[in-house]
């Protein structure tokens, strides 16, 4: 039996999204921590704590914070902020989409009212683990700049912004984007 072609291509598309986490954001956290950790200097230890902590608060999010507030549901401001064009390099974004679609025509995403439903749950889960890491990346970039270490703290702020801060808008657009097509319908 042959593989379902739109699968392949998605796992793929995630591969290579693990890949660019773990090279990207993964292994120079590491290579920080290894270098910054110090037994004689606690407050790297609490650093390391406190980035952690931070970083599962996300997982306690009330569902009221998913919920996009009036001025988002324009979408005007993520637009204006370049979320848009961000999302087509995306998984599900326009870019993808379009390859499958050559191999599969009538693929689309979004083909109702469920999958709507479906993919306005999966933003929240998303939103919650680029929050989880984006506030697990915060204190060492802090760190990072009172050690003097202005290489890795630039790298932090400037990944943050590219593997977090992007994608947790273009959640919340997406977001906004489904509800308003469903309190429209």
């Amino acid at each position: 039996m042959s593989e379902d072609p739109r699968g392949r291509v998605v796992r793929r598309a995630q591969a290579t999204l693990n890949v660019v986490i773990t090279v990207f954001w993964i292994v120079p956290m590491l290579i920080f921590w290894y270098r910054a950790w110090d037994a004689r200097a606690p407050l790297v230890s609490m650093a390391y704590l406190i980035s952690s902590a931070a970083g599962l608060m996300a997982a306690f999010l009330p569902d009221s914070y998913f919920r996009p507030r009036a001025f988002e549901l324009s979408g005007s401001l993520y637009e204006t902020a370049g979320v848009q064009r961000f999302g087509r390099y995306m998984m599900h974004g326009d870019y993808m989409n379009r390859r499958i679609r050559k191999i599969i025509p009538g693929y689309r995403v979004i083909g109702g009212r469920d999958s709507m439903h479906r993919i306005e749950a999966h933003t929240r889960e998303s939103e919650r683990g680029h929050i989880v890491w984006l506030l697990s990346g915060v204190p060492p970039a802090i760190y990072a700049i009172v050690s003097g270490w202005s290489k890795f703290a630039a790298y932090f702020v400037v990944v943050n912004i590219i593997l977090n801060i992007y994608p947790i808008l273009l959640q919340r657009y997406t977001r906004a984007r489904i509800y308003r097509i469903l309190r429209d319908a």
